[in-house]
């Protein structure tokens, strides 16, 4: 069956759309109607849309969002294409930065504990890498495969699913 779970007023350009299992929505609105140029992230919750940030519009693009039960939001930002990127964290208070001065892809998939795996170019090794932000610090955890490690899926218990391509094989 279909659930409306909310109307919600002034947002003209929705994407990424999250919905947990506590009915809150999380998205963002690349055309705010009250202030082009600028993207925004919501989170709708108990009958009312909370604005989380508000990004500039020098930022090239904004994406990789992930919502959790808990609330909590990830999502990372661009200034341009092939630059590192930066990653945020909203913990339903405050909105923290994690980056880890890589090159993002967007794939990314972040648990109820608020840990978070995801995709990014190591420029060091000149591959691709899945990391894992614990709550607290980043960690490589396939730098030692000498292989393309990309699509990250993070469960509840913190185990990390991923695929390797040997860059060898062509």
């Amino acid at each position: 069956a279909i659930k409306k779970i909310a109307t919600v007023p002034n947002i003209s350009s929705p994407s990424s759309l999250q919905l947990n299992n506590k009915d809150q929505v999380a998205f963002i609105d690349y055309k705010a109607q009250e202030d082009k140029g600028k993207a925004k992230i919501y989170l709708y919750e108990s009958g009312s849309t909370i604005r989380i940030i508000e990004i500039e519009p020098e930022i090239w693009s904004t994406g990789g969002l992930q919502f959790n039960d808990n609330g909590q939001i990830v999502f990372s930002s661009i200034i341009y294409w092939n630059a590192p990127s930066d990653i945020y964290f909203y913990d339903g208070t405050s909105i923290t930065s994690i980056t880890a001065n890589l090159i993002l892809s967007g794939y990314s998939s972040l648990n109820d504990q608020g840990q978070l795996a995801f995709e990014g170019v190591n420029t060091k090794e000149q591959q691709s890498d899945v990391y894992l932000f614990d709550g607290k610090s980043i960690h490589n955890i396939t730098e030692k495969l000498n292989a393309w490690a990309t699509h990250p899926s993070l469960n509840g218990e913190g185990q990390i699913a991923f695929v390797v391509t040997d860059e060898s094989m062509g």
